[in-house]
């Protein structure tokens, strides 16, 4: 009998651990954390978590000191600077203690670098799949970071490479060189002739991996293209200035945060295309909470959006959007 009841609890205790085995291995759901991203970043975390089936929480920065981080296996803070107190500190500290992994993207100062978890190698994959963007490669991340820190046996996506600079057209359409975006106007584009009006779109808020982000730039170049014109949207910061002089513009129209151009270049470049360019301005507020503020702009965005982009030559600064809450309130 106290044989049977022994080979009984041995069954139940090799259940019982091959059932937590197999929930933390292959049922389980991974849990990302990730803070301080705005509303277009979001949109793609959330579907790309919706793809996957892992749980995928947003917090703000202010939220740092009370984020239960323990409790997920990555977290991933965007652009994090010197702004942080003893709170913050213990919260980041015991979550690491307890194995939480934590990813910076974006720009942050050096010494907040000790806050990265990542081995070398591991923060190079992170960073291709992030480089190169889109939902599908923020997917192929969330599929490696499950392999990676929660012991998932899932396959990890390739990153699916594209051009990190160039120009685009409507639904994300990339062309890495002037040739292929000309090649590309006289196939679609057959009624704009070679010698029309040239407008070149360029900035920092022009991004066409993320839907979102598109739909500004989309209205615009399907408004400027209805008119007759050649429309010659520009993407990524490292050739900014050799595309703007490839295209020939007669008109610039820039989509601002801060300088133009790196090196401050941006007022020469201009005087040489001898090519007026005006201000395109994203509005960060509804636009009711805009038209109700006598002052319009004020304070660092002003600064980004209007006095900087002055410095380089830009006038006529425009407002073309301002937030609307989707029907998912993003």
């Amino acid at each position: 009998m106290i044989r049977r009841a022994t080979i009984a609890i041995l069954i139940l205790v090799l259940c019982v651990g091959g059932g937590l085995w197999a929930y933390h291995r292959y049922l389980r759901s991974v849990r990302v954390a990730v803070l301080r991203i705005d509303d277009v970043d979001w949109t793609d975390w959330e579907v790309a978590g919706r793809r996957t089936g892992y749980t995928i929480h947003r917090y703000e920065h202010e939220d740092l000191a009370s984020a239960p981080l323990a409790n997920y296996n990555v977290v991933v803070i965007r652009t994090m600077g010197p702004d942080l107190n003893e709170e913050h500190v213990a919260n980041l500290e015991g979550a690491i203690a307890r194995g939480t992994q934590v990813i910076l993207t974006g720009v942050h100062i050096e010494e907040m670098e000790k806050w990265n978890t990542l081995s070398g190698e591991q923060r190079t994959t992170v960073n291709r799949y992030r480089t190169h963007g889109g939902v599908e490669n923020l997917v192929g991340l969330l599929h490696y970071l499950a392999h990676e820190f929660a012991g998932k046996g899932v396959q990890m996506p390739p990153v699916i490479e594209r051009p990190l600079s160039g120009f685009f057209h409507l639904d994300g359409r990339l062309f890495e060189t002037l040739d292929e975006y000309e090649a590309f106007l006289r196939k679609e584009r057959p009624r704009l002739p070679a010698d029309a009006p040239r407008v070149v779109m360029f900035g920092p808020l022009l991004r066409p991996y993320n839907e979102l982000d598109r739909k500004p730039a989309e209205y615009v170049i399907q408004s400027l293209e209805n008119q007759g014109v050649r429309v010659y949207p520009i993407f990524g910061s490292d050739r900014t200035e050799s595309l703007l002089e490839a295209a020939k513009p007669d008109l610039a129209i820039a989509f601002p945060i801060g300088r133009a151009t790196r090196g401050n270049s941006a007022p020469g470049l201009f005087a040489k295309l001898n090519c007026p360019c005006v201000s395109a301005l994203h509005i960060n507020d509804t636009l009711q909470e805009w038209q109700a503020d006598q002052r319009g702009l004020a304070g660092p965005f002003m600064d980004l959006t209007i006095t900087m982009p002055e410095l380089d030559g830009a006038i006529e600064p425009i407002a073309i959007t301002a937030r609307v809450p989707n029907e998912r309130n993003i």
